[in-house]
C-alpha cells in the first residue's frame, strides 16, 4: 500500500475543487434559467400586448 497521507492541504485542495465545480454548475443553470425566463417574458408580453392593444382600439367610448 503506497497510500500517500491525507493532509489538510489535500482535503482544502479537494473542497475549493468541489466548491469551483458547484459554482460553475450554478452560475450555468442561472443563465440557462434567465434565458427561459426571458423568452417567456418576451411572448407573453406580446400576447399581453396585442389583446390589450386590440382592445383598447375597439372601444368607441359609449356606454352599452
Amino acid at each position: 500500500m503506497d497510500e500517500e497521507p491525507v493532509t489538510a492541504g489535500k482535503i482544502m485542495d479537494t473542497m475549493k475543487f468541489i466548491g469551483q465545480k458547484i459554482t460553475e454548475g450554478a452560475i450555468s443553470f442561472l443563465n440557462r434559467e434567465y434565458l427561459y425566463l426571458g423568452v417567456f417574458s418576451a411572448v407573453f408580453a406580446v400576447i399581453i400586448g396585442f389583446t390589450v392593444d386590440h382592445g383598447e382600439m375597439t372601444y368607441n367610448g359609449k356606454n352599452g
